[in-house]
């Protein structure tokens, strides 16, 4: 059976009858053609002559016969009459035989359409079995970051918690260094001492438990420290 070319949606029609070159190449413009596209499809078969149907053949048989009993003239008659209605019958089925040719062309131009949509519907479907795939994928990465900006939040409070207690102890213990030292009195010797509230000497100094003795304390004289470095009795 002869075949025809069949050129997808979107490319330029072919003429008829029309067959590629050697070499041919469609257009880099067009579209792809759509997934299990036909490019050639078998050509509606040629249209054929209908015999004259065999009551027309009986009617002209008729005919003859009759005007072969009825004379001459009366059989020419009837054979041309024949003749006619053979012919008009002949114009009849051969008027059906084109509407059918039309048909079965607009048949088979559905048919090539419904293909076309066949392979569109196939590639929206898979389409949509990608598109909803990645949407799965992308509402478990935003579920898996939810978990880990929750997980995040919760180290965060803690170390918040951590960071506000060592702020909390170095406060109280920058506190604790800026109170002013305990003054604790000592009291001049009861016995050895001098007019001006210092030791005698070392010895004196050392039985009370005192030395070394710094300067600004009391019981401290500068004739406990020789060397003048602000510490007697060494």
């Amino acid at each position: 059976m002869d075949q025809t070319f069949n050129p997808p949606p979107g490319w330029a029609p072919a003429p008829a009858g029309w067959t590629p070159p050697e070499g041919w190449r469609p257009d880099p413009g067009w579209p792809e053609p759509p997934p299990g596209w036909q490019l050639w499809t078998d050509a509606p078969a040629p249209r054929r002559r209908w015999p004259v149907p065999a009551a027309a053949l009986v009617g002209l048989l008729v005919g003859v016969l009759v005007g072969v009993g009825g004379g001459a003239g009366s059989s020419s008659v009837a054979l041309q009459e024949a003749t006619t209605t053979a012919d008009e019958l002949q114009a009849e089925i051969d008027r059906i035989e084109d509407d059918n040719v039309g048909l079965r062309d607009e048949l088979a131009g559905l048919e090539s359409a419904r293909t076309g949509l066949d392979a569109e519907l196939a590639a929206a479907e898979a389409e949509v079995a990608r598109l909803t795939g990645e949407a799965a994928a992308v509402a478990s990465q935003a579920q898996d970051l939810t978990t880990r900006e929750a997980t995040l939040a919760a180290q965060q409070a803690a170390l918040d918690a951590a960071v506000a207690a060592v702020a909390a102890r170095e406060s109280a213990v920058t506190q604790a260094e800026q109170r002013p030292a305990p003054q604790v009195a000592v009291a001049p010797p009861a016995s050895g001492g001098s007019s001006t509230g210092a030791y005698e000497n070392c010895t004196a100094a050392r039985a009370a438990g005192a030395a070394p003795v710094r300067r600004g304390e009391p019981g401290y004289g500068p004739h406990l420290d020789r060397d003048d470095d602000g510490i007697g009795c060494e």
